[in-house]
């Protein structure tokens, strides 16, 4: 059982702190042996940390890309980064309305960076971001909101401090959100409808507009870490583990997950940065876009994705 809760903490750190880092580090043990037991896999190959016998090789960074689906559009997006050497992990928001190849590139809402996956388009995505911010990535891992709304009810909610009152509606994909402004816990249906929301029915929204609405997105994925690592959470893993086999899909595997488990024991919350890509929101042929700020950008991403910097980049 221990060791059933030390795999599960470090995967809810990992698939959540590797999902949001939160749904790929987020359930470790109960994920580990769910998928064992779903595929019927005894066998787990761990990368051998010390090839030659003679030293032990330093374990290396993986980057993440993590993406949230609504409909064909990726309406969450997260470049993940776990330094085995440090213990620190970056997560990094990428705009939705990000366009993706320039000025130059045609104005259309094609050429927003949300509009490359559409489910399957994997390999894109990634070349896509790779190209952007001149990082690797090393593996994704895309969920539904859906599942976002399981897990929250599985967990027992989670608390939030609401920064505006929300009231949106949207009969088309059955889509309610009614939030009053303040500190409550949401339940699943609601923590969905609390990372969606962009505007309310009349019109208004975050006064700071898409970034703001990402600010209030990390605002969740923080509460939503602490809420999975309360020991009461810890005995819901292997339920938790169930529903993430279901509903995510990633090429991480059990062997990687095993891989890294025994960073648990030196793992702190303090160590967690997160960010937003710099830039502004732009205009163009009536068309909303994201633009990047490339000297900032490169600044940012030399802090939270070398391993030689620093990684004190403030929210």
């Amino acid at each position: 059982m221990e060791i059933l809760k030390r795999i599960g903490r470090f995967l809810l750190i990992i698939l959540v702190t590797i999902t949001v880092i939160i749904f790929a580090l987020g359930s470790s043990a109960a994920l580990g042996f769910a998928y064992m037991a779903h595929t019927g896999r005894t066998d787990i190959n761990i990368p051998n940390n010390n090839p030659n016998e003679e030293e032990i090789q330093p374990k290396e960074s993986i980057n993440v890309l993590i993406l949230g689906m609504n409909q064909n559009l990726s309406d969450f997006i997260m470049l993940a980064r776990y330094n085995p050497s440090t213990g620190k992990v970056s997560l990094l928001s990428i705009p939705r309305d990000t366009k993706y190849n320039g000025l130059n590139a045609p104005n259309t809402s094609y050429y927003k960076i949300n509009a490359v996956y559409q489910k399957k388009h994997i390999d894109k995505i990634i070349d896509k971001v790779e190209t952007l911010l001149d990082v690797q990535i090393d593996k994704y891992l895309v969920f539904d909101h859906k599942a976002l709304w399981k897990v929250v009810d599985a967990i027992g909610g989670v608390t939030v401090d609401n920064p505006i009152n929300m009231n949106y509606d949207d009969p088309v994909q059955d889509l309610h959100i009614h939030i009053k402004k303040g500190i409550q816990k949401l339940d699943g249906e609601q923590a969905e409808g609390f990372v969606r929301f962009r505007k309310n029915n009349d019109g208004s929204g975050y006064p700071g507009g898409d970034i703001q609405r990402i600010q209030t997105q990390q605002l969740f994925i923080k509460a939503f870490i602490s809420e999975c690592l309360k020991p009461s959470n810890i005995i819901k893993l292997p339920s938790i583990a169930g529903i993430l086999l279901k509903d995510v899909k990633t090429d991480i595997t059990l062997d990687l997950i095993l891989y890294y488990l025994e960073d648990i024991a030196t793992f702190k919350m303090e160590n967690v940065t997160m960010n937003t890509l710099p830039g502004e929101g732009r205009t163009i042929d009536n068309v909303s876009f994201y633009i990047l700020d490339k000297n900032k950008t490169k600044q940012m991403i030399e802090e939270m994705f070398k391993d030689n910097a620093t990684n004190q980049v403030t929210e």
